[in-house]
């Protein structure tokens, strides 16, 4: 292109863009940097981005020293004495401490009680029994298989139990008895010179903290009972106060949440259930009637146990909601604490002061309304778990008595106090709500006197005692052993941390929070009957050849929640038993019978008299079998009248021969 033809913005393209966007680049930095159009408010002031930052932080460091010099409300309000603060850290019992639960004071020392330091040698000692002894024990053993608990923790709690073989059939027995609550009440009344009596709003208060069983095993070679040992507790079951169990230093946090736990919980800790299981009878406490159920019962049975299951579920989560979880000893609780207040660090001007305190009421005002709403919500649905399990104890012939204090809608959780001689600090014992009763007909409930009859409304009715049908279970017995039982019944402590009572028993009790039985009582307490597990195998011989060459054994064994047997002929050197397959509800399965014993010798001395030598290859031992008459034997016929039962209720075929 010849260059007398270009125009002047092609000769200078680039001088213009450079112009361009050197303009450009101005008007960038005035519009950004000497302008700024873009500002924020702060503390209702127009600032740019240079000072918003520097202000930001500056009223951040004011809001910290505001909340670090704030002081306690003017207000009088329920909070704890700073002295609970010294107290878990500087006077620690020295001693082992009791596993339990359940405050009826905020824990630490009240400032009554350190007001009267001057007169503190003349302040009272008030008397405390033993908690009352359980009573009328009865045993019953069974075997079952686990189910699913929906909870992984407790599966393997649960397993290391029972073991963790598959079906997972295992072998228990549960121990019923009686426990007295007006016994309890009496024994707190009745004072010993020089003490004084708990006040009455105190020991009305009448609430179970846990059950156990103290099992002793018999020694077949001595015939003595040995191995005194404290049953384990089922996972998640509530029980405070196990007496092996080391004491824990409670805060008031923790404590809350246990005494919360135990109020609303009282039937199941006194009838813990059993565990979830997929297979063998419905379980039934020892002193109800053997379990007999159409198909219509069973059906109703299995919905009710579904919806307690869902509700059982639901109360977790409002548990874990109100931090009134089941807490492990030495592991702190999740339970929030409203309206604690920070210890303080200096002053500020009356007026932040003020507006800081009207702040925090309000936000401790929305949090407890939000907490009494959950907690209505929780004791409504532990109200319609414990009608169902009523209603499922009432299905299975269980008879509920009355007498335990329950928790109650819109009740306040715990309107604790410091001073036992101050009445306003302390709740009036609760009402328990109606249980539901299902009496035999013609017969009053357990517990409960007869109707009046007429023409004699006028005569004062005795109150009856108040006594609870209580139980627990024991799910680690082994197959043939011989055991018996005691159970040890622990009641919340009415001195649990209250102030204004002699240094020592105070000291004694600030984190004793369940009182057990009197020790020497209860070492002389009556123990069950004597109660025998089934072994893991029976074995019968049943007939015999003349000449004695083959024996036939009927082997039996528990296998998928049902009891299975098979026919076996052996002859002189062969391991009695062997493999058998049976039905169930998957198919036919294999099922191991050897009972770990060899056929030495098998003599016959008539059509129904013959006699077989076994020796146990384990130790050597040589035991003789007798040949029976099955239809007389009373131990066989009892395993084909439970087996039939099982059939019955489980369904299948039976595979008996």
């Amino acid at each position: 292109m010849n260059p007398k033809n270009t125009t002047f913005i092609q000769r200078h393209v680039e001088k213009i863009v450079l112009a361009v966007a050197a303009a450009v680049t101005l008007l960038v930095l005035i519009y950004f940097f000497v302008l700024s159009p873009f500002v924020v408010e702060v503390n209702r002031k127009q600032v740019g981005p240079d000072k918003a930052i520097e202000m930001v932080k500056s009223e951040a460091n004011q809001l910290r020293r505001s909340f670090n010099d704030s002081a306690i409300p003017a207000e009088k309000t329920k909070v704890p004495d700073w002295s609970s603060w010294f107290t878990s850290r500087y006077e620690q019992p020295p001693v082992d401490q009791l596993t339990l639960g359940g405050p009826f004071s905020y824990p630490g020392l009240a400032a009554d009680v350190i007001n009267k330091v001057g007169r503190i040698d003349r302040l009272p000692t008030y008397h405390l029994p033993g908690a009352p002894l359980v009573q009328d024990f009865k045993v019953r053993t069974g075997h079952v298989v686990y189910g699913d608990a929906g909870d992984e923790q407790i599966n393997k709690a649960i397993y290391a139990m029972i073991g963790d073989q598959t079906p997972r059939d295992f072998r228990y027995a549960s121990v019923s008895g009686e426990l007295n609550l007006t016994t309890w009440e009496k024994t707190l009344a009745d004072v010993p010179h020089g003490e004084q009596p708990i006040p009455v709003r105190l020991r009305s208060n009448v609430f179970v903290a846990g059950l156990f069983l103290q099992r002793q095993t018999l020694d077949p070679a001595t015939g003595e009972w040995t191995d005194t040992t404290v049953v384990p507790s089922l996972p998640g079951q509530i029980a405070f106060g196990r007496p092996d169990a080391p004491q824990i230093d409670y805060t008031e946090q923790l404590a809350l949440s246990h005494v919360m736990l135990v109020r609303s919980n009282q039937l199941v800790i006194v009838q813990p259930p059993f565990v979830e299981t997929a297979g063998g009878l419905p379980w039934t406490p020892p002193f109800a009637p053997d379990m007999k159920l159409n198909r219509e019962d069973q059906a109703r049975l299995a919905e009710l146990q579904q919806s307690i299951d869902k509700l059982n579920g639901q109360i977790r989560v409002q548990e874990r909601q109100l931090g009134i979880e089941t807490q492990q000893p030495n592991q702190p609780s999740r339970m929030p604490e409203p309206g604690m207040p920070e210890m303080p660090t200096g002053r500020e001007p009356a007026t932040a002061r003020d507006n800081n305190n009207n702040r925090s009421a309000a936000i401790r005002e929305r949090a407890e309304e939000d907490r009494r709403k959950r907690r209505e919500r929780y004791d409504e649905l532990v109200r319609q778990r414990d009608d169902l399990i009523a209603q499922k104890n009432a299905l299975l012939g269980i008879e509920t008595r009355g007498g335990i204090n329950t928790s109650q809608p819109g009740m306040p959780e715990m309107d604790f106090g410091g001073d036992i001689n101050d009445p306003g600090h302390y709740m009036p014992p609760p009402q328990p709500y109606p249980q539901p009763q299902y009496p035999q007909p013609g017969m009053p409930p357990r517990g409960n006197s007869m109707p009046t009859q007429p023409g004699e409304e006028g005569k004062a009715e005795p109150q009856p005692d108040k006594v609870v049908d209580v139980w627990a279970h024991d799910l680690t017995v082994e197959p043939g052993k011989t055991y018996r039982y005691r159970m040890v019944a622990t009641m919340l402590n009415p001195l649990f941390r209250v102030g204004g009572i002699n240094p020592d028993q105070m000291a004694a009790n600030l984190n004793r929070i369940a009182v057990g039985p009197d020790e020497a009582a209860f070492e002389a307490s009556p123990w069950s009957d004597p109660v025998s597990i089934d072994p893991a195998y029976y074995y019968f011989l049943v007939s015999a050849t003349g000449n004695g060459a083959v024996g036939r054994f009927s082997v039996w064994t528990v296998y998928d929640g049902k009891w299975r047997n098979a026919i076996f002929e052996e002859s002189a050197g062969d391991p009695v038993g062997g493999a058998a397959r049976v039905p169930t509800s998957v198919g036919n399965s294999l099922v191991d019978m050897h009972i770990n014993r060899y056929l030495v010798d098998l003599v016959v001395e008539g059509a129904a008299n013959a006699r077989a030598m076994l020796a146990n290859p384990a130790n050597g031992d040589l035991s003789s079998v007798k040949q029976i008459d099955p239809s007389s034997n009373e131990l066989l016929q009892r395993l084909q009248a439970e087996m039939e039962v099982e059939e019955a209720y489980l369904g299948g075929a039976s595979n008996q021969p």
